[in-house]
Formats: C-alpha cells, structure tokens, sequence
C-alpha cells in the first residue's frame, strides 16, 4: 500500500494507477452509487479511499488517509506520513487506526 500512496501524490491523475485501478472524484463515486451505476465496478472486490493530503507550513511533510473496503467485516484504514526527499514524496510512517 505505501507504493500505491506514493504513486497516487506523484501520478497525473488523468491517467489510470494500473489496468485495475480507477480514479474518480467522491462525488463522482458518490453519485454512481446514488444512481446504481457499478457497471464500471464489474468484477471489483471493494474500493479505496485516499484523503487529499494535509501539508505542513515548509511543504516538506504531508499526511494522507487512506482507507480499503472489501465488506462488511473486510477492510483497514491507515494514515500515512510523507515526506518530500530529493523532490520526491517517500512514505516515512504509517499508522493503521482500524480493522474490519
């Protein structure tokens, strides 16, 4: 999961993460499922969501949320410290805060 963090603050968000992976807004996503449009989730064994990050006042540090949902009782959320090092942002820390 820290790659996929890493990929996601360095990724043009126009292009796709991976072959299995798509990025969409929250009210993108939010309005699909108000709609009941899963047709572009076929085949998909749950979803993920990652916070925008939060900066410190240098622009050196930075922390995301990011949270799977596989089910009901199937999931985890972690926060993510980042760090800017050589210009690229490097996960430092990770924190998982629950487990479902």
């Amino acid at each position: 999961m820290k790659s996929l963090v890493t990929k996601l603050l360095t990724q043009d968000t126009r292009s796709p993460i991976s072959d299995r992976c798509i990025l969409m807004g929250r009210r993108v996503f939010e309005q699909r499922v108000r709609d009941n449009d899963f047709a572009l989730f076929n085949g998909a064994f749950g979803f993920m969501t990652v916070s925008r990050p939060g900066y410190d006042a240098f622009g050196r540090h930075a922390v995301v949320y990011v949270s799977l949902h596989c089910g009901v009782t199937c999931g985890h959320g972690s926060y993510f410290q980042l760090e800017k090092r050589d210009g690229t942002w490097q996960v430092a820390a990770s924190h998982m805060i629950w487990v479902g």
